[in-house]
Parts: C-alpha cells; structure tokens; sequence
C-alpha cells in the first residue's frame, strides 16, 4: 500500500502539494518535500540522500535536531508502541524525566514484548489496543510485522480505542503516531486533545500516498497553531514524517 497509487496522487494533486511546500516552517522541509516526490516520480532513492537526518538514527526517528524542545513533565502518547523502541529513545532524551507515557500496541505478540520490557516501571502504562476513529472492534491482520494492519480480511478481531475517549480531557504534551495507515482515523479520534492542548506532534506520513498531504492538512483544520516540519529518516520509502511545534508553548502546562 506504501507504492499504490503514487503517480496518480501526484498528478491528481498538485495544488495540495503547493499549498503543503508554503505551509511548512523551514526550507529544510522543502527540500525534503521536494526530495519525496522527485523520488516518487523515479522510484530513485538518490534524490533522498542529501535530506535524510543526519547523526544516529535512533537519535534522530521522532526527535530531530532543531524542532522542538522536551520538557521534564512531557506526557508522551506513542500509538504504534512496537516492543518500546521509541519509548527507550524517548526516555533518552529526556533524562528519563517525565510524567507519564501511554503506550499502545494492538498487536498481542508485540504488545507481550512492550510489557515485559518495562516491567515495573509505574509511569509507564501500556495498552493493548490501536488507535483509531472511536471505540470499536475492528480485524486485525496479527503477523507481528510491517503488515500487522486493521483490514476486514485480518485474522483476529482487536480493541481500538478514540485518543478523546480514552484521555478523557487529560493532558498530553507530545503525541508520536506510526501505525501502518490508521494514523487520519487516529487523529480524528484525537482531534479534541490535539485542540486543548497542542501537543507536540510526531506523525508518519508515508503508509498512503496521499497521508503526505492530507495528514497535515488535517492537522492544520484542528489548529492553526502549530508550525509543520517534514523529514526524512530513511532512504526509502518509510521513515517520512510530519512534526508539529505549536506555537503556544505556555498551553502546555495550563
């Protein structure tokens, strides 16, 4: 699904993508927007060398240089929590200074890895359900991989649960999304928290074509108050993704 409907997206969307190259907050956005569809025109991964994040990766996935700051009380949502890699990057960065992160992880193999790994560590909760419009049942294609996705052919039936729902107007500060396509029908089910309380954002934009595009504009129909920063992780087709800094920096703690 990551390839399906390239070209066409690009043909059938040209003003989308010029609206995006003037909303974006830097001119390192720009050229990686500006990489991305070189590389979607040619399928040649040389147009994305010169954009990816430099430094280490893990360093960079989720945290890039020069985007936004973390505090000592962030409350960090990660949807899409794998066995915790991101959570353990997190953490690092932080000085292991937070207040709180949720976790959440559909996949039962995977979700099994996510709590063994942080085992008595209290301000951690996981929970095993996706991230998605409402709370709802949906089939789950379970294979623990890349493909571990909600389609109505998969194999197990799994909880997925609304951000608004499930936060009940509590606060969160950074929210991480990499969830293999459902990350539009996530953020509308996070639409209420992201206004309340402009969370940093940290969202994939490559599992659909056009989630490069309409995921910010999405972002920016919930708030105008957030700048947009696009980059590049990996010279490939994954690892492309939109970040948001909100501008209102003292909302965060209100």
């Amino acid at each position: 699904m990551f390839y399906d409907g390239w070209l066409e997206d690009l043909c059938h969307n040209k003003k989308q993508y010029l609206w995006l190259n003037a909303e974006l907050a830097d001119e390192r956005s720009q050229k990686v927007l500006e990489a991305v569809v070189h590389y979607r025109l040619t399928a040649d991964p040389q147009f994305l060398t010169p954009v990816i994040e430099r430094g280490h990766y893990h360093q960079g996935l989720y945290h890039p240089a020069g985007v936004f700051d973390c505090t000592d009380h962030e409350v960090y949502v990660d949807a899409g929590a794998f066995d915790g890699d991101s959570i353990r990057w997190f953490k690092e960065r932080v000085g292991n200074r937070y207040d709180r992160i949720i976790a959440l992880e559909p996949d039962p193999r995977t979700y099994a890895k996510l709590t063994q790994n942080f085992l008595g560590e209290e301000r951690i909760e996981a929970i095993n359900a996706g991230l998605h419009r409402r709370n709802a049942v949906l089939q789950f294609r379970d294979d623990a991989s890349r493909g571990a996705i909600f389609t109505p052919e998969g194999g197990i039936a799994m909880d997925v649960v609304s951000l608004d729902e499930l936060l009940a107007g509590e606060r969160v500060t950074f929210l991480k999304m990499n969830i293999e396509g459902a990350e539009i029908d996530a953020l509308y089910g996070a639409q209420e928290t992201i206004r309340r309380w402009l969370p940093k954002l940290a969202i994939s934009v490559y599992h659909r074509p056009s989630d490069l595009w309409r995921i910010p504009r999405l972002v920016r129909e919930f708030s105008a108050d957030y700048d947009l920063f696009l980059r590049q992780h990996d010279g490939g087709v994954i690892e492309t993704v939109l970040y948001g800094t909100p501008r209102s920096r003292a909302r965060l703690m209100a």
